[in-house]
C-alpha cells in the first residue's frame, strides 16, 4: 500500500466515526494536513515516501484518538455526578442485598440450610438487585441530557443563604396529610365501606385485614415510629426551625423508622391476603431505602453544618 492509499484508509477510519454532515469537510481537511506533513518530511532526496507516510500516520495518533479531535466525547453521566451515582448505586445495592439476605435468614434457618438460603438470596436478591445500578444510570444520564439540551434556561443562579428557618405552615399541612394518610391505615376497610355506602364486597375488605402476628408487636412499633416522626414534624413547625438537638432527634427517629418498615416488611406477614401483603412489603421495602438515603443526608448535614443565617 503506498503513501496516498495509507493517508486515505487513515482518513476514512476518522471520518466515519463522525456525524455525515462533518464527513467531507473533516476528510477534506485531514487529508491536506497529512499530505503537507508528509511532503515536508520526503523533500530529502531518496526519501521511502511510503515508509515516512506510516511513520507520519503512527506518530499522528490512532483514528480512535484523532476522532475526539473533531468530535470531543460527552460522557454518559457529567463528570460532577460520577461520584453521586457511584455512591447511589453501592447504598442501594447493599440494601437491597441486606433486605434480601434477611429474607431468607428471618426466621432463623437451621444450620444445614444454610447453603440453600444462600442459594435463595444470590438467586432472588443478589443478581436481580443488578437493575438498581442501571437505573441510576439511566437517571444520571437523563439528568446530563436535559442540562445540555436546556443550558440556556438552566443557567446558574445564586441562592439564597442557608438558614435552619422552616416554613411552619408546610410542615404542619405535611403533618396533617401524615395524620390522615396513618388514620386510612389503620382503618382503610371501614373508611372504604363509609364511603361506598356498604356496597363493597367483604372479601375486598378482607383484603385489608392486617394479620394477627403483625398487629401483636410489629405493627405497635411503627406506629410508634409514624407518630414521633409526625410530633417531631410538629414541634418543628412550633419552633418554626431545626436546632442541633432536633436534627439528632430526627436523624435517631429516621434510622427507628428505617428499622420498623424492613422488620415490618421481613418478619412476616403484614396482610392476610397475599397479594395485599405482597405489595405492601415491596412498598416498605422502597420506603425503606428511601429513609436510608434520606438518613444519611441528615448525617451529613450534622457532621457538616456549615453556616446559616438566624431565622429573624
Amino acid at each position: 500500500m503506498n503513501a496516498d492509499d495509507l493517508i486515505d484508509s487513515y482518513v476514512s477510519d476518522v471520518v466515519a466515526q463522525l456525524p455525515r454532515r462533518q464527513r467531507d469537510d473533516v476528510a477534506a481537511e485531514l487529508r491536506s494536513l497529512l499530505h503537507d506533513e508528509l511532503a515536508e518530511r520526503a523533500a530529502a532526496p531518496g526519501a521511502d515516501r511510503d515508509a515516512l507516510a506510516r511513520d507520519l500516520l503512527n506518530g499522528f495518533g490512532h483514528p480512535n484518538e484523532v476522532v475526539l479531535r473533531y468530535r470531543p466525547a460527552r460522557p454518559l453521566i457529567d463528570p460532577v455526578d460520577t461520584r453521586r451515582a457511584v455512591r447511589t448505586s453501592v447504598i442501594g445495592v447493599a440494601v437491597i442485598w441486606a433486605v434480601g439476605l434477611a429474607r431468607v435468614l428471618w426466621p432463623p434457618v437451621p444450620y444445614d440450610h444454610w447453603l440453600l438460603a444462600v442459594r435463595d438470596w444470590w438467586l432472588g436478591a443478589a443478581l436481580p438487585a443488578l437493575w438498581w445500578p442501571g437505573v441510576v444510570g439511566v437517571c444520571f444520564a437523563g439528568t446530563a441530557w436535559v442540562r445540555r439540551r436546556f443550558a440556556d434556561r438552566l443557567a446558574w443562579q445564586p441562592r439564597p443563604p442557608a438558614t435552619d428557618a422552616v416554613n411552619r405552615g408546610g410542615r404542619f399541612t405535611a403533618a396533617a396529610f401524615a395524620v390522615a394518610g396513618t388514620a386510612l391505615m389503620l382503618w382503610f376497610p371501614q373508611f372504604l365501606d363509609l364511603v361506598s355506602g356498604g356496597r363493597v364486597a367483604q372479601s375486598a375488605l378482607d383484603a385489608f385485614v392486617y394479620d394477627p402476628g403483625f398487629l401483636r408487636v410489629r405493627g405497635p412499633v411503627l406506629l410508634a415510629a409514624v407518630v414521633s416522626s409526625i410530633a417531631l414534624l410538629v414541634a418543628v413547625g412550633v419552633r418554626g426551625r431545626w436546632e442541633r438537638a432536633t436534627r439528632r432527634l430526627s436523624l435517631g427517629l429516621t434510622v427507628f423508622m428505617g428499622a420498623a418498615m424492613a422488620w415490618s416488611a421481613l418478619a412476616g406477614p403484614v396482610f392476610v391476603a397475599a397479594p395485599t401483603d405482597e405489595i405492601m412489603k415491596l412498598a416498605l421495602v422502597v420506603l425503606t431505602l428511601v429513609v436510608v438515603i434520606d438518613g444519611y443526608q441528615q448525617l451529613r448535614r450534622l457532621r457538616k453544618p456549615g453556616r446559616t443565617v438566624p431565622a429573624h
